[in-house]
């Protein structure tokens, strides 16, 4: 093997060149839209994630999540993240690295919600086939949707008992073919209901309304995927309990002339808009709700004991689901709850559309100023505090200073929390001290770094280094070999790990392989490798484990 020779004192005159320019940056002064003169902060941050340029999650954080979760991947296809596993999300057009992925506990109400061929979705004046078009998940599982009416709207739908009175999202992927231009969902019961109307040649929503009196139009809208794929979704409320739930082409005066789009993955959801979607077959699966925590001795390590400190959070304001408390926190610090309530310093958004600081105290609130900020937005906000001091910046703007503030006793950090801010989040930072004003001016206006998450840096930030991952740096320290001697008869060994991995055969040079494990493979699972050898041949395979989701 030819190993390359690294020139080191090359590579540490790299690193303290990049560091010097990396401190004269930090310490530089900025302008903002404002016309002030600000400073970007001059000390680190004693904790930092990053999870729109690493999706990285440090080993000594807990992450939970008792179910699998889907997320869209860097190149727009939708994935399936383990238990327990972070979901780091990008946009599926721009490949936008957006943070890690937030989400309440919710269920997908359909079963067989990608199986439209089972007797449970009823089809009326429509026929459906295998689709050779490649699906949102990167396989070969769309189901074609073809017109076979004549003369009446023909439906493919399913009925779901619910609860009145409630918002539930229903959703489900198309794409045109030969049709497309009037693709329909609706939901109805005792001839009233709602519906939205889609055009898949155009990406458009071209309509939504009501009919009759017992059923609410909420909300109606289309996304665009990869590949031509749209995620069409129809938010709704009723007086009613048990619901038709259709998908409809809708082209006018129907003539049975075997026209079609193409559908996958249908989803109906108590909730105010469609989340990431998640497959059932006969039974109906829950999502579990994502966050991380770090408590006992590893926040000692991290955060040592709070008595001042500003946190500082970039991430799109979500959409809390009122049914599961009306507060979606990005960041919590907590601690011990007391006869009178929580004791408790974070961020959090509301249902309102409000993002805010806010400090409790034995379940008294001592500190919050909330800023309205539409949905789907991104946001930056600080949040300072000491005994008698505390103060927030959000996207620039300062909130009044409170001169009341008291520190509760805090032994626990959560980034998710109890409550899901139902988005994604970029990056979370804290230090253990109050920063100024005009620090907090530039971190909540041109950001942690002085540039957005996901572009790409440039030599003169921190010069070879820039481009260097920490997944990858932990992927090729981690990397094992293994070397499995031959007997001359057939051996089995079960290859098992409790992480993800990679597997590779790295040289079976006169070994005859009868089956082998999976390129990728999943934690804690049976992975059997079977081969016969020779006594003098041996056969080596490598097992990497997988630091990215």
């Amino acid at each position: 093997m030819i190993r390359k020779r690294i020139n080191i004192q090359t590579q540490i005159d790299a690193v303290n060149q990049a560091a010097a320019q990396a401190l004269q940056s930090a310490q530089s002064a900025v302008s903002v839209s404002q016309g002030q003169t600000t400073t970007r902060p001059k000390g680190r941050p004693i904790f930092l994630v990053d999870f729109a340029n690493s999706r990285f999650l440090d080993p000594r954080f807990t992450f939970l999540r008792n179910s699998v979760g889907t997320y869209v991947d860097r190149f727009g296809s939708i994935k399936t993240a383990q238990i327990n596993k972070p979901r780091f999300e990008h946009d599926p057009i721009t490949g936008e690295s957006l943070g890690i992925l937030y989400e309440p506990l919710v269920q997908n109400l359909f079963t067989y919600s990608n199986n439209f061929a089972d007797v449970s979705w009823t089809k009326a004046d429509h026929d459906i086939d295998v689709s050779t078009e490649v699906s949102p998940d990167g396989t070969n599982f769309a189901t074609k949707l073809i017109d076979n009416s004549n003369n009446t709207e023909g439906v493919l739908k399913k009925s779901v008992t619910i609860l009145a009175n409630t918002n539930y999202t229903v959703s489900i992927f198309a794409k045109a073919d030969t049709t497309g231009a009037e693709f329909k969902i609706g939901v109805s019961s005792n001839g009233s209901g709602a519906q939205a109307v889609f055009d898949l040649f155009t990406g458009t929503k071209t309509y939504g309304n009501t009919f009759g009196t017992t059923f609410t139009h909420v909300d109606s809208k289309i996304k665009k995927y990869k590949n031509g794929w749209y995620r069409c979704s129809l938010t709704y409320s009723t007086t009613q309990t048990s619901v038709s739930h259709g998908i409809f082409l809708k082209s006018g005066i129907h003539t049975g002339n075997g026209s079609y789009c193409h559908i996958w993955g249908a989803q109906l959801e108590k909730d105010i808009k469609a989340s990431s979607y998640f497959e059932n077959q006969a039974t109906i699966l829950t999502r579990e709700q994502d966050y991380i925590l770090v408590n006992g001795t590893t926040f000692q390590q991290v955060f040592g004991k709070i008595q001042r400190g500003t946190i500082f959070v970039c991430a799109k304001t979500g959409e809390p689901n009122p049914a599961y408390g009306i507060n979606g926190k990005y960041c919590l610090f907590q601690g011990p709850l007391t006869t009178n309530g929580n004791n408790r310093i974070g961020v959090l958004y509301t249902t309102d559309n409000r993002t805010q600081g806010y400090i409790v105290k034995d379940g008294t609130t001592i500190y919050e100023y909330p800023t309205t900020i539409a949905p789907n937005t991104e946001v930056r906000l600080t949040l300072a505090f000491d005994t008698g001091f505390a103060r927030s910046f959000v996207n620039g703007t300062g909130k009044t200073v409170s001169n009341n503030a008291v520190i509760p006793n805090l032994t626990e950090f959560r980034i998710g929390s109890d409550t899901s801010p139902c988005t994604t989040i970029k990056q979370i930072a804290f230090w253990n001290e109050v920063l100024s004003d005009a620090e907090m001016t530039a971190l909540t206006t041109v950001g942690l770094s002085g540039k957005d998450g996901n572009q790409i840096p440039s030599v003169s930030d921190l010069g070879g280094n820039a481009f260097i991952r920490p997944e990858s740096i932990l992927r090729s320290n981690s990397r094992q070999h293994f070397t499995i001697d031959g007997t001359g008869a057939s051996i089995t060994r079960n290859i098992r790990f409790n992480f993800d991995f990679d597997f590779e055969i790295v040289d079976s040079s006169g070994c005859a392989i009868t089956s082998q494990p999976s390129a990728s493979c999943l934690a804690n699972t049976d992975n059997a490798l079977v081969f016969s050898a020779p006594l003098v041949k041996s056969l080596t395979y490598a097992v990497t484990p997988k630091f990215e989701y």
